[in-house]
């Protein structure tokens, strides 16, 4: 993926490394970059879940008429999925498969975020 590439050339050209577990540290190591460059941080996005749980338990659930396990959350935002009309299509009908099995109704939380960031 070139994403991967993108990272192992950035990491070998960095003079720190700030890496969300120990397992991204092994790896870093296995590719010979020194102990002392990196720094295990945590995972950001693992972070924010847990700081938002209880919010989007309480006040999201309750605004919504939502009952916690009867129903299918979805978001989809990686461009090489949305921005494919057939790829998108195919995951939307795939998920349509997994609620019509599972007999839930599916909520897919799109957000935009506009040029002038004035709305999202």
């Amino acid at each position: 993926m070139p994403e991967e590439i993108n990272r192992v050339l950035t990491d070998h050209c960095s003079d720190y490394l700030f890496v969300p577990t120990d397992k991204s540290r092994e790896i870093l190591l296995k590719e010979n970059i020194s102990e002392k460059k990196i720094f295990v941080v945590g995972n950001t996005i693992v972070d924010a879940i847990y700081q938002n749980l209880k919010l989007s338990k309480d006040d999201a659930m309750k605004n919504l008429g939502l009952i916690q396990k009867e129903y299918i959350l979805v978001t989809i935002h990686r461009q090489e999925n949305v921005d494919d009309k057939e790829r998108f299509r195919n995951i939307i009908k795939g998920i349509e498969l997994v609620s019509n099995e599972l007999n839930l109704p599916v909520i897919y939380l799109y957000i935009q975020i506009c040029e002038n960031d004035d709305k999202i």
